[in-house]
């Protein structure tokens, strides 16, 4: 007697707060309810208003108002998704906001909620990619470290390949942002050789971009999982950026130290000769690169910013490969 009291005191609470303030200010009531995981203020919500099940509503931190499942999903409220994704006329994506209770779960990392939510494939699709950058739920995961999400949305059979509005995958947003747990997960994937050497964000290597961003273990692990060291300007990034760690593994790797650069057509010399990082260049020199190395018109040699310079390697270099004039 006491819990039916105890509704029927709700659903008044409901309706008499609808009846004073308006709908507006029920919402809010409804909005709090999602952040606290208060599952029988939802319940007694969704009676009354049936038609508003997904009533999309505009939260502080989203730009775009969101249903009340993306918003549950947003707030880790694990007892509201379970009851509002198992509605029949549930929508699981907000029509104004472009993101389904699925990105907003992965964004924050909220891996029960995914686990929920892919109970239902039938209502939502995996790969679906939101409409501001195109970004699939794993791709958004992979971006903010979630590993453990990765790890589900994967084995749910989340696409590794699906690209973004510039080209950007989950992959390449885990080197930007130096998440190596995630780059581990995904090159463990069974498309993993293939994924490895295809080029991601402006048609750039993962090799390359991890040495662009000086993420010293993650190129350990491409280089151990089969990353091209033929192709690809990861040595020319390196040095651009001036990472030493990273050149020295590159060369040992076996990245020729002569290939001229795919953006700039230069040698690995010559960047570092125009840059004049002076350690580099001398340390390039000694473990090969040719001061006369060929370049991509126009493009001039190497010997030439040594000779119409002042640099401190100048001497160094030259006196080794130029004759001496008596």
């Amino acid at each position: 007697m006491k819990v039916v009291i105890t509704v029927y005191c709700a659903i008044f609470s409901l309706w008499l707060i609808s009846y004073a303030h308006g709908e507006n200010r029920t919402l809010s009531f409804v909005l709090q309810a999602c952040q606290n995981d208060n599952l029988d203020i939802i319940k007694n919500f969704v009676a009354i208003k049936q038609s508003n099940l997904n009533k999309e509503i505009k939260i502080k931190g989203i730009d775009k108002p969101v249903s009340l499942l993306c918003l549950a999903s947003n707030a880790n409220s694990t007892n509201i998704v379970k009851y509002l994704a198992s509605q029949p006329d549930i929508k699981f994506t907000s029509k104004k906001n472009g993101l389904n209770a699925l990105h907003l779960a992965a964004i924050k990392g909220h891996n029960e909620i995914i686990q929920i939510l892919l109970n239902y494939k039938s209502k939502i699709n995996i790969n679906e990619q939101d409409e501001n950058d195109s970004l699939t739920a794993l791709t958004h995961a992979a971006y903010n470290g979630h590993d453990a999400v990765v790890t589900s949305l994967l084995e749910a059979g989340a696409s590794i390949f699906m690209k973004g509005k510039e080209g950007t995958t989950a992959l390449n947003l885990a080197i930007i942002k130096g998440h190596r747990m995630v780059v581990k997960i995904l090159l463990q994937h069974q498309h993993a050789s293939t994924l490895v050497n295809q080029n991601c964000q402006n048609g750039i290597l993962p090799l390359t971009m991890a040495a662009r961003c000086g993420r010293l273990e993650i190129v350990y692990d491409f280089i151990a999982a089969g990353a091209t060291t033929r192709v690809g300007d990861a040595l020319h990034e390196a040095i651009k950026f001036d990472h030493g760690e990273i050149i020295t593994i590159l060369l040992s790797a076996g990245v020729d130290i002569n290939a001229l650069s795919t953006q700039c057509g230069r040698s690995p010399l010559s960047i570092a000769i125009l840059l004049q990082q002076n350690q580099t260049a001398k340390f390039l020199h000694q473990c090969g690169a040719k001061i006369k190395a060929r370049h991509t018109a126009p493009v001039v040699d190497p010997i030439h910013y040594l000779i119409t310079s002042d640099h401190e390697i100048q001497h160094t270099l030259v006196s080794t490969t130029m004759p001496s004039h008596k």
